[in-house]
């Protein structure tokens, strides 16, 4: 029989949820500024200057989301100093963490094709089609920001027409970004995370699909208890422990009349592959707490 692989820990309504968040907030900016007759230059200043930041705070929280689901993509991008990075931070520091802090200090020195690349090496949604005169006006804007920011220089001509077109280029760039992640990673569901974890944990022993029973509603299951207690009794003490592991997170009472303490298997007997997949069962119900509600 074929091993199955370790699913990523990831569900594609997570990049949504920012992406939505994002939206929302630049067109509540975008009614407030209709309804204010006036504007002084420090709300102007610091208008403008927000707007901008949204945009960098939605690919840094982005980014980040898609390096912690798939690690292996730090392999796309060069790490200069990795032996200073890794020495300044604590052990306790993921290495995601230091390579998310390296990419967002971009923001401060790159230009924006170079943050754009840099985003789309690990991200990997073909930013390369982003049309070149988006990429010029965001360069300009980012470079007015900074203007503004560090230097304190001010538009001769900034009003809420200007704001208003920067707010408008700033959601249809990132609308168009969250549409290349929803291509990218649209079977990326929570239904099929479920499916996945559970087939990588307990690979042939209990089949998915006789363990889980779709709801009416097409977006939840519920657990077919019926069949994993008749099959309870021909797993072994490990797979046990892997089971109550992962059904507490469904029902902490599911296992009451199929299992019992004795039954599972003591930790220092555990073979490295069983405490693996322990490992991954935290890490999952750590990262999606309500899973299986």
């Amino acid at each position: 029989m074929n091993v199955i692989s370790k699913p990523n820990i990831f569900i594609i309504s997570d990049i949504q949820k920012i992406f939505n968040s994002t939206v929302e907030d630049l067109e509540t900016i975008e009614q407030d500024l209709k309804s204010m007759t006036y504007m002084s230059s420090w709300i102007l200043k610091s208008t403008y200057v927000h707007i901008y930041s949204i945009f960098e705070a939605t690919l840094y929280q982005t980014y980040y989301k898609i390096l912690l689901a798939f690690p292996d993509t730090i392999k796309n991008i060069k790490i200069d100093n990795i032996g200073d990075m890794v020495s300044s931070h604590s052990l306790m520091t993921p290495l995601v963490e230091m390579v998310a802090s390296t990419f967002a200090r971009g923001f401060a020195y790159g230009g924006i094709n170079d943050i754009l690349n840099n985003y789309n090496k690990i991200v990997q949604i073909g930013l390369n089609t982003i049309d070149d005169q988006i990429k010029t006006e965001l360069e300009k804007y980012k470079n007015e920001r900074n203007l503004l920011v560090h230097q304190g220089m001010l538009l001769n001509n900034l009003n809420k027409d200007v704001i208003s077109k920067r707010i408008k280029l700033i959601k249809n760039t990132l609308k168009e970004i969250n549409k290349k992640f929803e291509s990218k990673y649209c079977k990326y569901t929570k239904q099929d995370l479920i499916k996945n974890s559970w087939s990588y944990v307990f690979e042939h022993a209990l089949p998915f699909d006789s363990c889980f029973i779709l709801n009416e509603d097409g977006n939840s299951y519920r657990v077919n208890t019926d069949f994993i207690d008749k099959r309870v009794g021909t797993l072994s003490s490990s797979e046990k422990m892997l089971i109550v592991l992962f059904l507490a997170n469904y029902n902490s009472g599911v296992l009451d009349y199929s299992m019992r303490i004795k039954d599972l298997c003591m930790f220092a007997n555990l073979t490295q592959h069983t405490k693996n997949k322990i490992g991954f069962i935290l890490e999952l119900f750590h990262k999606y707490p309500a899973l299986l509600q």
